[in-house]
């Protein structure tokens, strides 16, 4: 079933269409959720969490790709769920290393304005789109699905080494580029 298939489910209000979803889905969910938890069982709550809200704005919603709007979805509430969890340890692990690593190319307190506000967005969809193809893999692979810098080589074939001076010389460029944009100011 395609995804078009499946929102006009949704749109009828089918519960076929939450199970359809989360076979389709789901470990797409659950993958961006663990990475940022670091935890299956929270992992899948967030999946049944991004399916509960999924079902709560489509409609009025109609995302132009579901794949993308459930990951959007997953991100955001495992970023919640991580920021409201007192118990969850503070560890070193990818997700806040890939923060710290952003932060060295972001305005000073903007962590939260990266999702929340618009002229960023705007500003990083921009730069994104500026990048060859590989360096955007790379980058959102290590900042959007907070892959640790091992799986990233592993993946693409490379050293750690050589993953690592690529995601410095991205972040160098979107310091730049938010500079040029006049995204440092408040």
């Amino acid at each position: 079933m395609d995804d078009n298939e499946l929102i006009a489910l949704l749109t009828e209000r089918s519960e076929e269409a939450i199970e359809k979803i989360k076979e389709k889905y789901g470990a797409y969910c659950r993958c961006i959720a663990a990475q940022i938890l670091g935890s299956a069982e929270d992992a899948e709550e967030v999946e049944n969490d991004v399916l509960f809200k999924l079902w709560r704005t489509v409609p009025p919603a109609r995302p132009t790709s579901l794949r993308s709007y459930l990951g959007m979805l997953s991100r955001q509430l495992a970023i919640d769920r991580r920021r409201h969890d007192s118990k969850r340890p503070i560890k070193a692990d990818a997700f806040a290393e890939s923060l710290e690593e952003l932060q060295e190319a972001l305005p000073e307190g903007s962590e939260d304005a990266v999702v929340n506000e618009l002229a960023l967005r705007d500003a990083l969809n921009r730069f994104l789109k500026e990048l060859s193809e590989k360096e955007r893999r790379i980058f959102l692979l290590r900042y959007w699905y907070a892959c640790p810098i091992r799986e990233i080589a592993e993946e693409l074939k490379k050293s750690e080494g050589s993953v690592k001076m690529r995601l410095k010389r991205t972040r160098d460029k979107l310091w730049f580029f938010l500079n040029e944009e006049d995204l440092w100011n408040e």
